[in-house]
């Protein structure tokens, strides 16, 4: 049992800022606490800080909020208290703990992972607009008080704006099959088309398998005919996506912009599970277009 454990660190701790005296350099060991709020109006897919007015999210329906707390010292963190007060949140949180980063030969370890101790809370807050229309501001405030420097609070803030929408119905959606028939072209929005670039509307230059071989920077009749999964899938169901939302008789549950945010971020971290996952839902709720 590490009986002197804490005693060793302190100790370590006053040695290594005396050898940094010597040596010139100045050295301490504060509390400090950071909070990074984000938000996302695709359900999870997409996260955005959104710190200014101008970068405000725009929210349709539900909003999503997701908190990361972390220490940005060494010094170890208690008491910390997330507290929103549009969103009525007021929890407290896991400690921070001072760790001892001497081994019992008297060797330091180097310096906690602060990246990785990390804590993320999110939260769904499917009123945040309540019938508000236009932007709207709310701060995410995080205190904590010092394990080893005791009594020396901290405190730090984050803001996420969004733009509220009047909401959408939702509730309807085409699937690929149905956009990809020929005799249905008819529903297509102006100014899409069957030969329209896939990249012209997602902003990202993708290759699709097919028959016949693959495609590179494929139309939006061959995105919605891709064969196979991931990348294939993601292709088929965010064309359908877009071609819902932004036809004027499918009341879809997401907006044109938030689809091709959503692929995009997907395509850009690799990852199409949440995204893929969202669109075939949404595809399969009914379609009630001829």
């Amino acid at each position: 049992m590490k009986i002197y454990s804490k005693f060793k660190s302190i100790m370590g701790s006053c040695l290594l800022i005396v050898g940094l005296a010597h040596s010139g350099a100045s050295y301490a060991i504060h509390p400090c606490v950071d909070i990074l709020k984000e938000v996302s109006a695709d359900g999870g897919i997409t996260w955005h800080d959104a710190n200014t007015e101008t970068e405000a999210v725009s929210v349709t329906n539900d909003a999503m909020y997701k908190f990361t707390v972390k220490r940005c010292d060494w010094d170890g963190l208690v008491n910390v208290q997330l507290n929103d007060i549009v969103l009525n949140i007021s929890q407290t949180m896991d400690d921070f703990p001072f760790i001892d980063e001497w081994d019992d030969a008297g060797n330091w370890l180097g310096p906690p992972d602060l990246e990785a101790e990390a804590k993320t809370i999110t939260v769904s807050a499917a009123n945040v607009c309540d019938g508000y229309t236009g932007t709207l501001l709310n701060t995410a405030t995080v205190t904590a008080d010092g394990q080893t420097r005791i009594g020396e609070s901290v405190s730090d803030s984050d803001d996420a704006w969004i733009s509220c929408e009047p909401p959408m119905v939702g509730g309807e959606g085409c699937t690929p099959g149905y956009w990809k028939q020929e005799h249905h072209y008819d529903s297509w929005a102006f100014p899409l088309t069957p030969d329209t670039l896939f990249s012209a509307v997602f902003g990202r230059v993708i290759t699709i398998k097919a028959r016949g071989g693959a495609i590179t920077d494929p139309t939006l009749i061959q995105a919605l005919s891709a064969l196979g999964g991931k990348i294939n899938t993601a292709a088929r169901h965010s064309t359908a996506a877009y071609l819902n939302a932004v036809s004027g008789n499918v009341s879809y549950d997401l907006g044109g912009d938030q689809i091709i945010q959503s692929f995009q971020t997907a395509f850009d971290s690799n990852d199409f599970g949440l995204a893929i996952e969202k669109f075939v839902e949404l595809n399969e709720q009914g379609c009630l277009l001829n």
